[in-house]
């Protein structure tokens, strides 16, 4: 047996290369819904104050 300390906390879990591409998916998708949400917010405003103020506050509101 190998008797070297691990870098690891004790009793945390060792993440598998499943896991972490598990945890890079979620990570990517969640900043693209909040970007979706900023685009929209973009679009949907009519002058440059409203489109900045929803392309600020629609991923604000939508994830707050």
């Amino acid at each position: 047996m190998d008797d070297t300390p691990s870098a690891r906390p004790a009793g945390s879990p060792e993440l598998t290369p499943l896991a972490l591409l598990n945890i890079a998916l979620r990570g990517l998708m969640e900043f693209v819904i909040v970007l979706a949400f900023g685009i929209w917010g973009y679009h949907a405003g009519s002058s440059i104050g409203t489109k900045l103020l929803l392309a600020l506050g629609a991923p604000a509101l939508g994830f707050g």
